[in-house]
């Protein structure tokens, strides 16, 4: 059941499709970050560049790891990306695992010039954090040298990490809320913690401490892998959410919904997303109540926008009660705004 998710999570890359989407890369608002516009101009020139290569490397890698490794990794850093799957997806096919995580993972850069780049690819399901050192080689190729990962917590500076939990899913706080503020915690420190050049934080750490770090990145993956698996089961009991999500997709893709108000709001937003992110939305949360199920989608094209789904309510567990199109963007956004304040 573990790696059902993995088998049939949606794959629509191939071909042309793939290398039209790459093309967009440098169009598309990824990852989480600051706005770069009151950066210089070569430097704001480098990021997005580099922003460029670290962004079509996920979008390779979702569709085929070797091949991203292929055009991208050094030998070193491809067998440190296998040595890591090895330790992070005991008993499960790795590669397939890394596509997973990298399908849904913001891509997040800091310390870019002419020559190098620090990426930080964050998958905020898992709360996990893979980070790779990107360095021009001697013919100009954008290449990925090293190979790390880490637990969000670990980014954000909690050594050792107090807990082996998701951070967002052990408050109180409404999952979709607590996601979007744990993402933009973990990419501000990211940003700051790990965009100084001087500061090397994974050489802080005892040796005993850093070899911990991918055990504890597998423990978040693990739990995220179960709990989207439920929803792969074949059996009678599906949750009743999944079938509102295809009249989601069916009123999204028609334009039509006999929904109105928020939930139609929802829908019509969700229809305007382009056709091939809309079909790129797949299953990364599944939490469930005595009295409410909760559904939540992100894009693999734009990792950026997440869909909501909830049902419970006065009508009981089975009524629909909210469709929300969503952005970690926006979340970070906020979070300035309300400190400039």
């Amino acid at each position: 059941m573990i790696d059902s998710i993995v088998r049939d999570t949606p794959r629509f890359w191939s071909g042309a499709l793939f290398y039209g989407l790459a093309a967009a890369v440098m169009m598309l608002p990824q990852g989480c970050s600051k706005n770069s516009g009151s950066a210089p101009a070569a430097v704001a020139n480098q990021s997005m560049a580099w922003r460029g290569e670290a962004e079509t490397f996920r979008l390779l890698g979702t569709a085929d790891l070797l091949r991203g490794l292929q055009v991208y990794g050094t030998p070193a850093a491809n067998l440190r990306f296998a040595a890591l799957g090895n330790d992070m997806f005991p008993g499960s096919d790795w590669q397939a695992n890394w596509q997973l995580f990298l399908s849904t993972s913001l891509t997040n850069l800091v310390l870019a010039d002419s020559n190098k780049a620090l990426v930080g690819y964050y998958h905020p399901w898992s709360d996990v954090m893979l980070l790779t050192h990107w360095r021009k080689g001697a013919d100009g190729k954008s290449q990925i040298e090293s190979v790390d990962v880490l637990p969000g917590s670990a980014v954000r500076g909690d050594n050792p990490p107090s807990s082996f939990n998701r951070s967002w899913q052990s408050g109180e706080t409404f999952a979709p809320e607590a996601v979007a503020r744990i993402t933009v915690e973990t990419t501000r420190a990211f940003e700051s913690r790990f965009g100084n050049a001087s500061s090397d934080h994974l050489a802080r750490l005892d040796e005993e401490t850093k070899q911990a770090l991918p055990t504890i990145a597998w423990l978040s993956f693990a739990d995220f892998r179960l709990e989207v698996a439920r929803l792969f089961v074949e059996d009678k009991s599906k949750p009743v959410v999944l079938g509102y999500w295809n009249e989601v997709q069916d009123a999204a893709r028609s334009g039509h919904t006999g929904r109105s108000g928020a939930l139609g709001d929802g829908i019509k937003a969700i229809g305007k997303l382009n056709s091939k992110i809309r079909e790129s939305l797949s299953p990364v949360s599944y939490l469930s109540t005595e009295k409410s199920e909760l559904l939540i989608l992100a894009s693999q094209v734009e990792p950026n926008l997440f869909v909501v789904l909830q049902t419970g309510g006065p009508g009981g567990k089975g009524d629909l009660r909210r469709v929300d199109l969503l952005s970690f963007q926006t979340f970070y956004d906020a979070t300035h705004k309300a400190e400039a304040r």
